[in-house]
């Protein structure tokens, strides 16, 4: 229950920074320069909650991955759309700082939740773990594109293409 709690957070909080960026925007002077800027930070950040959201109902690792990516990247192109946006002698300097703080904030997040979720596909479990079905298939795998050279020969080898290891029948 807590954890989907913490989802919803994230969307909430993503939600509200979309709104946030587009209050703020509304106060911005126009001019030829602002508008595409405008147009653009407030694209980037409506992106960052759209693909949170597709992040929290992703069908497999790799695209929650993707997904998450695509957030952290949206989330410092919309830092990036603050920056450039023009605030001299509008007074607007405190909210877009504040928004700035809010966008580097959400892409340390998402590049903590990247760390968290790496994948495990060269992850072999402890020693004294000992089921077959799981420990086997990672070994080979991981000696098959590790050992460039075969092993010593024996009655337990197995071979992976050109490249052979040993592997304990009993495991």
């Amino acid at each position: 229950m807590a954890v989907r709690s913490r989802i919803y957070d994230l969307e909430e909080r993503t939600f509200a920074f979309a709104k946030r960026v587009r209050r703020f925007v509304r106060k911005v002077p126009r001019s030829h320069l602002t508008m595409d800027d405008i147009r653009q930070v407030t694209r980037s950040s409506g992106s960052i909650g759209a693909n949170s959201i597709e992040a929290n109902d992703s069908l497999s690792r790799k695209d929650l991955r993707m997904r998450i990516k695509i957030c952290r990247k949206q989330a410092k192109e919309t830092g990036y759309w603050l920056r450039l946006l023009d605030m001299d002698s509008s007074g607007l300097d405190q909210e877009r700082e504040a928004l700035l703080d809010e966008s580097i904030q959400l892409m340390k997040i998402f590049s903590a939740i990247l760390r968290n979720t790496r994948s495990e596909e060269n992850y072999l479990p402890p020693f004294g773990f000992r089921d077959s079905s799981l420990v086997l298939p990672r070994l080979r795998r991981l000696c098959a594109r590790v050992d460039p050279t075969p092993c010593n020969s024996g009655q337990d080898k197995e071979e992976f293409g050109r490249r052979s290891c040993k592997v304990d029948s009993h495991v």
